[in-house]
C-alpha cells in the first residue's frame, strides 16, 4: 500500500466490521501523515477504521531489514512443547514463555498486560488469558502523596475583642427596649 497514492474516495479492500467479511470499500478519511484512517463499506455503508482483509497475505512491509521477526503466530517446536509450562490462572508467566492450555493447545506468551492478563499466541489465533498480576498495575501507578492537614487560622485578638464589645452593646440595647 503506497501512502502517496491514497486519496479520499479511492477504492480499497478491507475487513468490514458490519458485514464480517472482506468487502470492497472506499477511503473515507486519511491521517495527517497520509495513511489510511477510516473507510466506508460499499455493501452496508458502514464507516469504520481500516482493517486489513483477512484473506490478504501477511507481508513484512514496515519491518526494518535485519530485525528479527517475532514468533507471534503461535507455532511451537516439539522441543519447546516438552518444556512448556502448564497454564493456570494463578500462574506467573513472562513474555516468551511457552504454555500448554487444555483447550487451545500450546502457545507463546506475547505480552503481559496490567491487571493480571496476558496475550498468548496460539496456532489458531491470539487470545487474552488471566494470570497472576506481577505488579504491572502497581508499577505504573505513582504512590499517592500523604494528605496535607491544614491547621485553622488563629483569630486575631483585636477582632475577638471587637466582637465581644458588639455583643455587650447589643445586650444593652435589648434591655433598654
Amino acid at each position: 500500500m503506497n501512502a502517496t497514492k491514497l486519496q479520499i474516495g479511492a477504492p480499497i479492500d478491507s475487513w468490514c466490521t458490519g458485514c464480517k467479511t472482506d468487502q470492497p470499500h472506499v477511503v473515507a478519511t486519511l491521517k495527517t501523515d497520509g495513511t489510511l484512517n477510516k473507510v466506508s463499506c460499499k455493501s452496508c455503508n458502514a464507516v469504520h477504521v481500516y482493517r486489513k482483509p483477512k484473506t490478504a497475505a501477511k507481508s513484512d512491509e514496515g519491518r526494518p531489514s535485519g530485525s528479527k521477526k517475532r514468533k507471534s503466530d503461535g507455532t511451537v517446536t516439539e522441543a519447546e512443547q516438552s518444556r512448556a509450562k502448564p497454564y493456570a490462572m494463578d500462574g506467573t508467566f513472562a513474555a516468551g514463555d511457552v504454555i500448554g492450555h487444555s483447550k487451545f493447545g500450546f502457545g507463546r506468551v506475547v505480552a503481559l498486560k496490567p491487571g493480571g492478563k496476558m496475550e498468548v499466541a496460539f496456532p489458531d489465533g491470539s487470545r487474552i488469558l488471566v494470570c497472576r498480576d506481577v505488579g504491572l498495575l502497581t508499577a505504573k501507578r505513582p504512590a499517592r502523596p500523604a494528605p496535607v492537614v491544614v491547621a485553622p487560622k488563629p483569630v486575631a485578638e483585636d477582632a475577638a475583642d471587637d466582637d465581644a464589645e458588639e455583643a455587650e452593646t447589643d445586650d444593652a440595647t435589648a434591655e433598654d427596649e
